[in-house]
């Protein structure tokens, strides 16, 4: 079975020629220690700045670099940094290991007080999908992007998410996830409807669990080790896995510590053998 893979690049342009050469690197060595056998079907990379043809390049690279059977992606527009920036996701993924039927993001509808999602068929026009609705008065404000496809044939939806840490609601944005799982499947409908979905990101709190509330419940699964989950950053677990599926186990949970260097990541990578 493939795997799914995420990390948070830490204001990752693609401008740096410094940074592009050790970001390569670091793939380089997680591609190396990657389950044997295991293709990377999905990967996240998040806390990205800009949408230029440039990154677009540049990540091409670098996730052909983590596994070289990742021969698409896409760059969605999903909210704004702590420091007005405004921030994109790139999902990459491999034509080999999934069929992806559509993609889009969903984001905070600050006046109707409810999260938006964007779904776009595919085949995509372009590399970019901007965020048709977002609060761009509100800092450190971001929702998750996601693809939907079908993986050995079965059908499901894949999101990936950079939540908000210092000046945002980061437990209103955690929480909120289970409204935006909720509402892509809703937008998506048939095989999709109550397709499983999984997210992986840069949660800034805690691995738990959250009941269904408003939306969907989901599941955390983190890398363990000696019972506890392990740190993906200098001293936290911030970096794991939400599922639909609580039969998914944690065992499944992987993390890379290689890309946690300095002018990389301040985060580790994480995978889920799926």
């Amino acid at each position: 079975m493939p795997m799914l893979f995420h990390q948070n690049m830490r204001t990752f342009g693609g401008h740096s020629a410094i940074r592009n050469a050790l970001y390569g690197v670091c793939f380089g060595q997680v591609a190396a220690v990657l389950p044997v056998g295991v293709p990377v079907a999905v990967a996240g990379f998040t806390e990205i700045t800009n949408a230029s043809v440039g990154l677009q390049a540049q990540m091409a690279v670098l996730a052909q670099t983590l596994d070289a059977g990742i021969n698409n992606l896409l760059v969605m527009q999903v909210g704004t940094s702590a420091l007005g920036i405004t921030e994109y996701i790139v999902v990459a993924w491999s034509n080999a290991q999934i069929a992806v039927a559509a993609a889009g993001q969903v984001t905070y509808d600050n006046l109707a007080r409810t999260w938006t999602p964007n779904a776009v068929a595919a085949p995509f026009a372009n590399a970019y999908i901007p965020a048709p609705h977002m609060d761009y008065g509100a800092l450190d404000s971001r929702g998750p992007a996601w693809v939907a496809g079908t993986i050995g044939g079965v059908a499901g939806i894949f999101m990936f998410m950079h939540n908000m840490y210092s000046l945002g609601d980061r437990s209103g944005g955690l929480v909120g996830l289970r409204m935006c799982a909720a509402m892509v499947r809703k937008a998506l409908g048939g095989a999709y409807a109550a397709a499983p979905v999984l997210i992986g990101g840069d949660f800034n709190a805690a691995p738990h669990d959250m009941d269904t509330g408003r939306g969907v419940g989901l599941y955390a699964r983190a890398a363990m080790a000696m019972g506890v989950p392990i740190n993906t950053t200098a001293s936290n677990p911030y970096d794991y896995w939400l599922v639909t599926n609580p039969a998914v186990v944690a065992a499944n949970a992987h993390v890379f510590a290689q890309t946690r260097v300095p002018n990389a990541s301040d985060h580790s990578g994480i995978g889920l053998v799926l």
